[in-house]
């Protein structure tokens, strides 16, 4: 089934406001396993067609860490909820990544601001900030209460 714009509507699982980044719509009260869990149900990532490799998150907040493993073979992805070898291991808090998946902040700015740390294959991390969705348009934001 295709959303809007003929894209994949497998992101898609309710009714709701939606921000368009990169093809994908994405709510914006959806967080950062959503994302993941939705991102793996996808099973194939379009933008990652020439991507091979394994990225482990570390999603940081008060005394856990939270650990993803998202593996990527020339577009098939698998995101599992555990951590395990990786090329590329990203460090973030939870609520920056957050951010993150709705579009409210940008991946490699926030590792040049030293807030999120990437150690081993760096490519990774702008493959995969490619699907994230991109920042939301000034109707979504004032819809939900933005200045």
């Amino acid at each position: 089934m295709a959303a809007r714009g003929g894209r994949d509507s497998r992101w898609l699982e309710r009714p709701c406001v939606s921000i368009m980044g990169l093809g994908y719509a994405w709510a914006m009260s959806d967080g950062a396993v959503e994302f993941l869990r939705a991102l793996g149900r996808v099973g194939h990532e379009p933008h990652w067609a020439k991507v091979s490799g394994r990225a482990r998150l570390e999603l940081t907040g008060g005394e856990r860490t939270d650990r993803w493993l998202i593996v990527i073979d020339r577009g098939d992805v698998t995101v599992s909820h555990s951590g395990g070898p990786a090329d590329c291991t990203i460090r973030a808090r939870r609520d920056l990544f957050d951010q993150l998946c709705r579009g409210e902040a940008n991946a490699m700015a926030a590792m040049l601001r030293g807030d999120v740390v990437c150690s081993g294959d760096v490519e990774l991390l702008y493959a995969i900030q490619k699907v994230f969705p991109g920042p939301p348009s000034a109707s979504v934001a004032k819809a939900h209460g933005a200045p």
